[in-house]
């Protein structure tokens, strides 16, 4: 007898031709029992060590025991024949059809047919491809099915085993039901391994394909899978079946944008893809690539057949419509994804639906932690749960701290099943949580350069403490990883009315605006949601996405686009009848008439949007009004309104207990003692906000504060005065705030020329000019030329200086801003005089003193007096001690309160 290679029927019948039991047998091999039982049952193979061991045995066994095998043999072989009929022989072709279209997916094609058509070995080959839902496993697998039939003579088995079901597939009736077709007509025994041992035995000589369609489990593969080499399996399965031992793994992943147009083509027709080239290749990015919703879509338009490709694509944007759109009879990608989502725990479906929170469909771990209110590991398992069904794949990760993303299908869905099963109250306070950690990690991302910041912030969550040492250690790498987020946080903000918080990171974002962030990204992504929500007719969402343009241009210093963005927003909320909205949009612009020194127009939406927030009880609100009210008063010199509102603001944020909010509103109210020269009241209030800025982490207003120090040491003449601006200027530069940067070197410039350093102000000076250009500031352009023109006066060059005011004149009077005008004609009179064009030069501080006096600014209008005092002193004049008499008065009734202060309110500076 000459075996070449032994089978489990050979190896049994010389087993029992020796008369030993598996234990005798493995005794006499060499080998373990289980080994033994494995070849016997057909799960296994004997390695070449093992057949050559075999044949050895058989030969030192002897004829006689020789013969005994072949008796075995031959009965066996005659009871199997008895068992299985001569029709069950023929070829079982039971795969389901192959579609003509199929298009795509060369790579994993190949590699499939290369596994299926290799020479067996000594295991039986298992292929297993997993993936989400939709992307295509049972066609490619039935395709790569058909490919191979000429590699299994026998057949090939096909069962769907309904794994996504509520009734699975049960394994024994299975098997059963493959005997049955394999004509194995001896009782099926009733237990599973039983069951599966007979399987075995039924594939032992043949060459059979199995294709094992939608499995739920391992639990569901394992019993239907051949002890003989010459068979294959091929399965699918949502997940990656990990103890299937020696199963070769395919991860089935969306079609590439390329593929996704052959599919449409393939059934459209070419000719009408090429006719609307950039709607297909949107429809495809629209399905986000995945094959049954390309089916679906192209089933839908092949049946209509008058409709445009860009109509349907315009449809599709609506992302509320998008998964109604993509379902055509039984086949619809919501009820796809409905399968995976039901199949999970209740905690783990509450986990994907709570992402549905998010704007981005990539994220960090930590965000599931905050939404969910549960510790980073268990969000983690959680998250990994989702892998595991193909509801979310792993992103990613630079800094190994785990993160994911969605299909922008299943974000879509995600966000379904988080409006239909979370209340808003809900929903508001996990984006609210959410928020509030974005916000704090942007203050320890702006903290760099302080190595004092971080004792003074509070500290993180012990859970993020790694994440919070990752942005001390590179906050711009960070914040450049995180910027789709952090962009998505405050479109989060404005969707669930979670105002304060949009402003802070908004205001944060501006902050960080230079750290080389993907502005254009931002950009694209909010002009792709601005279509969606125009195409859907969701005026609410546009008026709030205008909102947040608005508000991110003003940062970015594009005040011209953010105003246009904010009255749009606002038209948008007046004709939905939405007051408050329209309130958060009139303050927005406000605050953005007041950075670039429109005062009066910002002081026409301050009005608004204040009485809108005091019917609508919003105090926290009604003290952000009050405070940039305040402070545009102060810019007009209105000095009693703008102390009212001042006020008003700090009572409101002590009563909330906001200490950031009242430390900025007390800065303001220091910036009018300042202005008004109660200067030791103003440093007081500046020392007071400063340590509660300072422990706050608040750095750009702690740089504000220290630069408006630095401006009243300037003017009480103390040498003292360019050591704060210098420390605010480097917080400044740290921050890369460009506009800040620009406005304290511009302070520095003053403070130089004042001290009479003329050769350091000029390069200061003029660098601020520069950077205000760049930030299209003409407020602050107007007041660096008004410098440069006090500073060529003092240097004697009349022509230079005449043409700084005259350009800071212009800008003035453009913007509205009275205040600057008149501080130019004061400067002008200082030229005249010099220039001893005495009659010019008091005709230019009575200029002044009138628009002073007009706006009810004692001090200013005292010093364009002083200036003409002075001017008719230089002319010889005996008049001159009268309007001197009378700028003296003007600083009593102001509250001066002893002559040097007198004479330190009207120095010429």
């Amino acid at each position: 007898m000459a075996v070449q290679q032994w089978t489990s029927r050979e190896i049994r019948a010389l087993r029992q031709a020796l008369r030993m039991s598996v234990r005798q047998f493995a005794d006499h091999l060499g080998v373990s029992p289980r080994l033994v039982s494995k070849w016997e049952s057909g799960t296994t193979s004997p390695r070449p060590a093992n057949q050559s061991m075999l044949d050895e045995a058989l030969r030192l066994a002897g004829p006689e025991v020789e013969g005994k095998v072949e008796d075995l043999l031959t009965e066996s072989r005659q009871h199997d024949a008895a068992a299985r009929p001569a029709e069950a022989l023929s070829p079982l072709r039971q795969l389901p059809r192959d579609i003509t279209d199929f298009t795509g997916r060369d790579e994993e094609i190949d590699r499939l047919v290369g596994i299926l058509e290799a020479p067996p070995t000594a295991g039986v080959r298992v292929v297993a491809i997993h993936g989400p839902a939709g992307v295509g496993k049972t066609v490619l697998a039935t395709h790569a099915a058909h490919r191979v039939r000429a590699a299994f003579p026998d057949g090939q088995l096909y069962m769907n085993l309904r794994g996504t079901q509520t009734q699975k597939a049960d394994v024994g009736d299975t098997i059963a039901g493959f005997l049955g077709d394999l004509g194995w007509t001896a009782p099926v025994p009733d237990t599973l391994a039983e069951r599966a041992r007979t399987f075995r035995t039924a594939l032992a000589d043949r060459r059979i394909l199995l294709v094992l369609d939608n499995a739920y489990d391992e639990d569901q593969v394992l019993p239907l899978i051949p002890g003989n080499a010459e068979c294959a399996v091929l399965v699918t399965s949502r997940r990656r079946l990990l103890r299937v031992d020696g199963a070769q793994h395919l991860s089935l992943r969306v079609m590439t944008p390329e593929h996704g147009l052959n599919l449409l083509a393939a059934v459209i027709g070419g000719p009408r893809i090429d006719a609307e080239a950039a709607a297909a290749a949107e429809i495809v990015l629209l399905c986000g690539q995945l094959p049954l919703a390309l089916r679906i879509a192209a089933a839908r338009l092949d049946a209509r057949p008058a409709t445009s490709l860009a109509h349907f694509a315009e449809r599709l944007r609506d992302e509320r419509a998008r998964l109604d759109m993509l379902q055509d009879g039984e086949r619809a990608v919501r009820a796809s994804f409905g399968v995976s989502y039901q199949g999970c725990d209740p905690q783990v479906r509450r986990a994907f639906r709570l992402l549905g929170i998010l704007e981005n469909t990539d994220f960090p771990a930590w965000a599931l932690a905050i939404l969910a209110e549960v510790p980073v590991p268990d969000a983690e398992t959680l998250l990994e749960a989702l892998v595991d069904a193909e509801l979310l794949e792993t992103a990613p990760d630079r800094y190994r701290t785990g993160r994911y993303r969605f299909h922008d299908l299943l974000h879509l869905y995600a966000r379904e099943q988080l409006d239909a099963e979370e209340a808003p109250a809900q929903r508001r306070t996990a984006a609210q949580r959410l928020l509030t950690e974005y916000i704090a990690m942007c203050a320890r991302a702006t903290c760099r350069g302080d190595p004092a910041a971080p004792n003074r912030l509070d500290a993180p969550p012990p859970a993020l403490k790694h994440i919070h040492d990752i942005i001390a250690a590179d906050p711009r790498v960070w914040f450049r990883a995180e910027w789709p987020g952090l962009v998505g946080a405050v479109t989060i903000a404005h969707d669930a009315d979670l105002w304060q918080e949009a402003w802070v990171l908004a205001e944060q974002l501006g902050n960080l605006r230079n750290w080389d962030a993907g502005w254009a990204d931002w950009e694209r992504t909010m002009d792709r949601h601005l279509a969606t929500a125009r195409a859907g007719g969701d005026r609410d969402k546009e008026a709030r996405l205008r909102c947040t343009l608005g508000v991110m241009r003003r940062e970015q210093g594009r005040f011209p686009d953010s105003i246009r963005q904010l009255r749009y927003g606002a038209d948008l909320f007046d004709q939905l009848g939405d007051e408050y909205h329209k309130a958060v949009i009139h303050r927005a612009l406000a605050d953005t008439f007041r950075f670039t020194g429109r005062l009066t127009e910002g002081i026409e939406h301050f009005t608004i949007a204040l009485g809108m927030f005091e019917r609508a009880g919003d105090r926290p609100m009604v003290a952000g009004t009050l405070s940039g009210m305040g402070d545009i008063y102060r810019g007009l010199s209105r000095w009693d309104e703008s102390i009212l509102c001042l006020d008003k603001a700090i009572a409101l944020y002590a009563e909330a207990a906001d200490r950031r909010e009242s430390a900025r509103a007390k800065v303001r109210r220091g910036i009018v003692w300042r202005d008004r020269c109660h200067y030791d009241h103003a440093e007081s209030l500046f020392e007071e906000a400063l340590q509660t800025l300072h422990g706050l982490g608040d750095r750009r207003w702690e740089a504000q504060t220290l630069r408006h120090l630095g401006i009243v040491h300037r003017n009480t003449r103390r040498a003292t005065a360019v050591g704060y601006l210098d420390t605010a200027l480097s917080i400044y530069e740290s921050l890369d705030d460009a506009r800040g940067v620009a406005v304290t070197l511009r302070n520095l410039g003053d403070t130089h020329r004042c001290a009479g350093g003329h050769e350091r102000a000029s390069p200061l000076l003029r660098t601020a000019l520069t950077q205000f250009h760049a930030l299209n500031d003409r407020r602050w352009q107007a007041r660096a030329h008004a410098s440069l023109g006090d500073l060529e006066t003092a240097l004697g060059h009349y022509e230079d200086a005449l043409g700084n005011f005259d350009t800071a004149l212009t800008i003035f009077v453009g913007i509205g801003d009275r205040p600057g005008q008149a501080r130019i004609h004061r400067s002008c009179g200082v030229l005249r005089r010099q220039q001893e064009r005495f009659d010019d030069s008091v005709r230019e501080f009575e200029q002044a003193q009138a628009i002073f006096l007009d706006l009810g600014d004692q001090i200013w209008a005292a010093r364009a007096l002083a200036g003409t005092a002075a001017t008719l002193r230089a002319a010889r004049s005996a008049d001159w001690r009268r309007p001197l008499h009378d700028a003296e008065q003007h600083c009593d009734q102001a509250g001066a309160r002893s002559p040097r202060e007198v004479e330190n309110w009207l120095f010429e500076w």
